[in-house]
């Protein structure tokens, strides 16, 4: 339970971020057509219903995890302490440390403080969770109690006695509820909006809203968001009704909205109630509409979805293929000295961070690389990965070297690690257990490429071959593709054809060999040793068989 809280906890933490900015959208662009404000809504609900994201340059987000569970303390990974990453220092180098000696433990305790900490908290976000569940189902069973007398006014409309204001109730199958002393004509008012909710599908966005508000009840600024969004919907719902009115219709429809206004209501209550929320507000924006321009209503679109790439895409941890292509040559010229053995390959590299400042822009590796050899066979030399700090500067439209960093105390390198990474980094630092799978995979596909990229032997090669006589070696026929066999002597047979085959064999790749036939697939006594010539007739004889 407390995994799943710690989980929850940062998306919260990083929906957070774009409630924040959806409140500075609202309170900046007040005269935008406050469908806009549901639709930005809509993506607060989705960043917190996402339990991945994908990346992005133009993310805002600080961090695609805010708060992470273990951090590095002298060169072990200390699990169950919290860390903040948020891309900015002051904030890291102030509260992390506080984290780490508030839980702070012994390995030999039972349980670490943190442990024991997010287990509490799971707990309570549970049990208020299902108190929240509990009184949304008290708050339904009550209105279902009330309205059991309604009388069917016309098709999915009812009126009723005991109802104080317009109401919709249900998901599936809504009805609109109508007090019973309402005229004829408040009740056309009123039944056009509550006709746009349906339109809209309000009834089943404000359950949904409120079911997500019930996870994450402990995030305040998601109680902030909730009831801006019961606001905006009934807001969004009145523009949607006015729109072509009069003025003087729009004033009888804020009569109608004054004369059913109702105290404000517990937010967890799920209905949509026709004067629930924000009724002087409401009336205002009613008496003060103006119909938006087609272009505003574009723009308004486009903003809305830049808005939803900054907020539901995490930081970019990639880079763009220029400077990957910079990065690849840097590698490959650090590593390749006089005393690489054989071939150097940088199988790959795995960024764990990346800062920008000014033109300058500093990346945090892990570098896989191997050294191999291919003579006689393809055979591994090293292989090993490093903790790697390349910054680079952009000059036009190239890119200069600034500084290549290793870190230089071997394998115990904590201190160059926290000289030289941020600390939101330190974890990463020494984590790479996903190195060794990387390493395996491309030292397979190195193989591979090898082995397609050798040519069988043909005819006439052979034939070819065969005019160096008895100066033929081993290497002679290294560039072809082979298998060894064999049992005392060294064998490799090169299968040219369904037909023809070719043999050598000896005491080893270091001593000439001692014979190199041509040979029947079928038939290895039909043969020819190619060093003595007469390829040619050899074929030919074949062929006339």
């Amino acid at each position: 339970m407390g995994d799943i809280f710690f989980k929850l906890f940062n998306m919260s933490i990083t929906a957070g971020w774009l409630i924040l900015a959806v409140l500075c959208v609202r309170f900046l662009f007040r005269k935008m057509p406050k469908w806009m404000n549901c639709l930005l809504w809509g993506v607060v609900a989705l960043r917190l219903l996402m339990p991945f994201s994908v990346e992005s340059a133009f993310s805002l987000q600080p961090s695609s995890e805010p708060m992470k569970s273990s951090v590095v303390v002298e060169g072990v990974v200390t699990p169950y302490v919290p860390a903040v990453d948020s891309r900015l220092p002051f904030i890291e180098n102030t509260v992390n440390p506080l984290l780490r000696d508030a839980f702070a433990y012994d390995r030999t305790d039972s349980v670490a403080p943190m442990q024991l900490f997010t287990h509490i908290a799971g707990v309570v976000w549970l049990g208020g969770m299902i108190v929240l569940l509990l009184l949304a189902l008290i708050s339904i069973v009550r209105l279902i109690l009330l309205v059991r007398e309604a009388v069917c006014y016309r098709e999915h409309v009812y009126l009723c006695d005991a109802v104080k204001t317009p109401f919709i109730m249900g998901v599936i199958r809504p009805g609109i509820y109508l007090p019973s002393t309402l005229s004829e004509g408040e009740i056309n008012y009123i039944l056009a909006h509550e006709e746009a909710h349906l339109k809209r599908f309000d009834h089943l966005w404000k359950p949904i809203g409120y079911l997500i508000l019930c996870v994450y009840w402990f995030q305040p600024l998601c109680w902030i968001a909730y009831m801006l969004m019961c606001k905006d919907i009934e807001l969004a719902c009145d523009e949607k009704v006015i729109k072509d009115m009069s003025f003087e219709d729009k004033k009888n429809y804020s009569k109608v909205l004054l004369s059913c206004a109702t105290q404000r209501r517990f937010v967890m209550r799920c209905p949509l109630a026709f004067g629930e929320v924000g009724v002087k507000e409401r009336v205002k924006s009613v008496l003060n509409y103006k119909k938006p321009g087609f272009w505003a209503v574009v723009l308004a679109v486009m903003f809305c979805a830049v808005f939803a790439v900054c907020f539901l895409t995490n930081p970019a941890t990639s880079v763009d293929e220029q400077l990957a292509a910079y990065i690849d040559c840097q590698i490959a010229s650090h590593y390749q000295t006089d005393e690489t053995l054989g071939n150097f390959s940088c199988l790959d590299w795995q960024m764990i961070g990346k800062e920008k400042n000014g033109n300058q822009t500093t990346l945090y590796l892990w570098v896989m690389y191997e050294e191999f050899s291919k003579a006689p066979e393809l055979k591994v030399e090293t292989s090993a990965h490093a903790l790697t700090s390349i910054t680079v500067e952009r000059e036009n439209e190239s890119y200069d070297l600034v500084e290549y960093w290793e870190p230089e105390d071997g394998s115990s390198y904590m201190d160059s690690i926290k000289k030289k990474l941020p600390m939101r980094l330190w974890n990463k630092a020494i984590r790479s257990e996903n190195c060794y799978e990387k390493q395996a995979q491309a030292l397979e596909e190195l193989a591979k490429a090898h082995y397609e990229n050798i040519a069988p032997l043909s005819l006439n090669d052979v034939i070819m071959l065969s005019q160096k006589g008895y100066d033929l070696t081993w290497a002679d026929f290294e560039q072809y593709d082979y298998v060894e066999t064999g049992s005392g002597l060294y064998i490799r047979v090169y299968k040219i054809n369904q037909q023809y085959e070719l043999w050598i064999g000896g005491s080893g790749p270091d001593c000439a060999p001692m014979y190199i036939y041509l040979c029947l697939a079928d038939d290895r006594d039909t043969r020819i040793d190619i060093r003595d010539g007469g390829v040619t007739e050899f074929l030919s004889a074949i062929l006339a068989l």
